[in-house]
């Protein structure tokens, strides 16, 4: 796994990990999305999901900003790494907003 991801034109082919830099970065997120990751946020912010309902739920709105397809089950540790990281940067760009 580690070469694969330092390998940039690469993906997976299943869909569990995206190509290195390939991550789409959304300029304005619907402000339903950004209460969502507000609401859902604290309770992953230690990088685990106080519940599965909460890895579940934080998983489709990563999917649905970043068009992503992750399975909802996922125990894929890059997969919900990448969640949290990108959950991580919406919520501290809009936490005081």
């Amino acid at each position: 796994m580690r070469i694969k991801a330092k390998i940039a034109p690469v993906s997976c082919p299943v869909n569990k990990w995206q190509m290195s830099g390939a991550e789409p970065v959304a300029k304005e997120l619907d402000q339903d999305l950004v209460q969502e990751v507000l609401d859902v946020y604290p309770f992953i912010k230690d990088r685990r999901a106080a519940t599965h309902k909460i890895k579940e739920q934080a998983i489709e709105v990563y999917n649905v900003i970043h068009g992503t397809g992750y399975d909802k089950n996922t125990n894929c540790g890059s997969c919900v790494f990448a969640v949290w990281k990108g959950l991580s940067e919406i919520y501290e760009k809009y936490k005081n907003d």
